[in-house]
């Protein structure tokens, strides 16, 4: 029979599920359509900017992405020509759309913020991930070791942001003992001031206050710690002050009148 335009095909609105004259396509054929399918829009660049216009605002149901997910696993798996190609063709677009990448990196920060169950699973894959390979870690440590031995301005820019990470994130019971304290004789203060070893208390100009509890810090690394931070502070022309756990907790007062003997603008 020939078809003619106007006639309506014998199979329009029909599916695999209502009408058992539908046969599904044969592996070979879907093969077949697939190779087709890539070659058409492989050499139609004009084809596929248009379909991916379409595309846009389109979502995929949670079953055809698991099946794409699949399907890509497997093609990496047993071609990694492409793989290397798409890895060069996704960093190559980093360097040269930093305006976008900044997008992008801020998209998927909002998106892992509000999504604990998606920040789960990536930490869970990554664990697992590192666990069956521990030569992966080895590569990455080498690939870290070598990208801050090249870029020297990266290493600065950590350690600036490091210094404004609040360490712990909550204050101590002995910190919190002490700014009270501070409070109630209306003494001016700053918590864990982003400067090198980050006092716990700063009053201006340049005292930096430390309470430090009777166990960490008595342990040889931390010692060690306390002594290069007062070596670097007292050369930047800082004051400092160090006080026990046990000293706070007996005598607070004494910690106070410390304090201000060695505060220059004292009242």
């Amino acid at each position: 029979m020939v078809f003619k335009k106007g006639n309506t095909p014998w199979n329009k609105g029909l599916t695999i599920e209502t009408d058992s004259r539908i046969n599904p396509p044969s592996e070979k054929a879907r093969r077949k359509m697939s190779e087709s399918h890539k070659a058409y829009f492989k050499n139609n660049q004009e084809a596929k900017r248009e379909l991916s216009e379409i595309r846009k605002g389109t979502h995929h149901s949670e079953e055809t992405r698991r099946k794409i997910s699949e399907s890509n696993k497997k093609d990496y798996k047993n071609n990694s020509e492409r793989k290397i190609k798409q890895v060069k063709s996704l960093k190559e677009w980093i360097k040269n759309n930093p305006k976008e990448r900044k997008k992008n990196y801020e998209k998927v920060k909002e998106f892992y913020k509000n999504n604990d169950n998606a920040r789960k699973r990536i930490s869970e894959r990554q664990k697992e991930y590192f666990k069956n390979n521990p030569e992966a870690i080895e590569r990455m440590r080498k690939r870290t070791i070598e990208y801050f031995k090249n870029n020297p301005e990266a290493v600065e820019i950590i350690r600036e942001r490091r210094v404004k990470q609040v360490f712990p994130i909550k204050d101590t019971k002995i910190e919190i003992r002490m700014q009270n304290a501070l409070k109630e004789r209306n003494i001016i203060f700053e918590k864990h001031k982003p400067i090198f070893g980050q006092p716990d208390i700063f009053i201006e100009p340049n005292l930096c206050i430390f309470c430090d509890g009777d166990y960490w810090h008595n342990l040889d690394k931390g010692k060690k710690r306390d002594k290069i931070v007062n070596k670097v502070l007292t050369e930047k022309g800082y004051i400092l002050l160090r006080f026990w756990e046990h000293r706070i907790n007996d005598n607070i007062n004494d910690c106070i009148k410390e304090i201000l003997l060695s505060t220059p603008n004292r009242n």
